[in-house]
């Protein structure tokens, strides 16, 4: 039997990279005489970091470090993704499905990250959902697997996208979604009859991090550490970003993995096994990163994540996916950040993170990411025994 998992996977980004990579490993383990990879089928192409041609001139170091990065990326995605070709990139979702369509699965998981997101620009064509909803795929069972639509909402839907996606949904035998935004919607929609909405972890939950090669990362930085160590992801450089990097630059030691700060030192050019346990290596971390938060709370290190910008949450409720995964680990009046919401100064931010990370309950956070790791692979199976009977499976 021959598997397909659709899902993101070709941009330089951990997060992305990781939900793929665990995702294939648990399918593998659930479907162990089956053949599972992803098909190279893409709603748009690698967009680069899109910085000037003059920045890149006047910054040969980042362009140098950016360079080793995405070599080791494209080294890992050949390496360990399974990626299917023929590549075929296409705006078109109907032209992405017909595609998929020749490829002669027998089963599509739809996979994790935000595959269910309407993108509000020229990423897909007007009215029409991404592929990942599969609209008007004959035939081919097909399943959602901790998938998320990110902070799409049902009233916001015009009519032509209502009637495409509630009628792509009811061809779905198995719901599994990573947050009740994303449940909410479904719901909306209307799954098909005597199929649930589950929430499921993501499933980066369920990856086994290996520590070497960040601890070589950071023994090539040879950080002072006269402070304590902060990791910092503020990539979306605003007034506010800017000045809480300045404000923890007192009191800590930066290692910044976005590079656009200045007193900090820059980590760059690692690559996804380095960037997957680097956050061992900091004494605490301040992120505007899901899956960031994800691995540090794996590896018991204090994160505190700030909603930098507000396209990452819904702008009415103020909840995001990783509110909700700051909800789920108790942290949300402690770690979790959201300055527009909140009105909280880049002061506020920084004393409250100063006053709290020592205090931060790690073996808990490791003991509730682990058990979230097996609650991942229960629904895993769960969606085997759904779909056994229809694939000639033996449950």
């Amino acid at each position: 039997m021959r598997i397909g998992l659709l899902t993101y996977f070709w941009e330089d980004n951990p997060g992305e990279f990781f939900q793929a990579l665990a995702s294939l490993q648990a399918l593998r383990r659930v479907f162990p005489d089956s053949t599972v990879d992803i098909p190279d089928v893409r709603h748009w192409d690698q967009t680069g970091s899109g910085l000037s041609r003059r920045y890149w001139l006047t910054c040969p170091w980042r362009n140098l470090a950016l360079r080793q990065r995405r070599r080791r990326y494209i080294q890992a995605r050949n390496h360990d993704l399974s990626i299917a070709g023929p590549k075929t990139v296409t705006h078109d979702p109907v032209a992405a499905v017909r595609e998929i369509q020749t490829r002669a699965y027998d089963l599509l998981v739809v996979g994790s990250d935000t595959t269910l997101y309407l993108w509000g620009d020229d990423r897909v064509q007007a009215d029409l959902p991404p592929l990942y909803w599969l609209a008007d795929l004959p035939k081919t069972p097909r399943v959602a697997l901790s998938s998320c639509s990110h902070t799409n909402r049902y009233d916001k839907l015009n009519p032509v996208q209502r009637e495409i996606m509630t009628r792509a949904l009811k061809a779905f035998s198995f719901l599994a979604v990573r947050d009740p935004l994303t449940a909410r919607l479904l719901e909306s929609l209307g799954p098909p009859n005597g199929v649930p909405v589950r929430i499921s972890p993501d499933p980066t939950f369920s990856y086994n991090v290996d520590p070497a090669p960040a601890q070589a990362a950071m023994a090539r930085r040879r950080m002072g550490r006269k402070k304590p160590v902060c990791g910092l992801t503020l990539p979306y450089f605003t007034p506010f970003t800017k000045e809480l990097a300045r404000l923890l630059a007192g009191h800590f030691e930066i290692a910044d993995l976005t590079g656009h700060y200045k007193g900090c030192t820059p980590v760059l050019e690692i690559g996804p096994y380095e960037w997957s346990g680097i956050f061992s290596q900091f004494d605490l971390h301040v992120t505007t990163s899901f899956h960031e938060s994800i691995f540090c709370l794996k590896q018991g290190v204090p994160v505190f994540t700030v909603e930098a910008v507000p396209f990452r949450f819904d702008t009415e409720s103020g909840k995001s996916k990783a509110y909700f995964l700051h909800e789920e680990f108790g942290l949300l009046e402690s770690n979790y950040f959201n300055p527009h919401v909140n009105q909280q100064t880049p002061e506020e931010v920084c004393r409250m993170i100063l006053e709290r990370w020592e205090s931060f309950d790690s073996q808990s956070a490791v003991k509730h990411a682990r058990e979230l790791g097996q609650r991942y692979m229960d629904i895993v199976l769960q969606m085997r025994r759904t779909v056994a009977g229809s694939l000639g499976l033996r449950d």
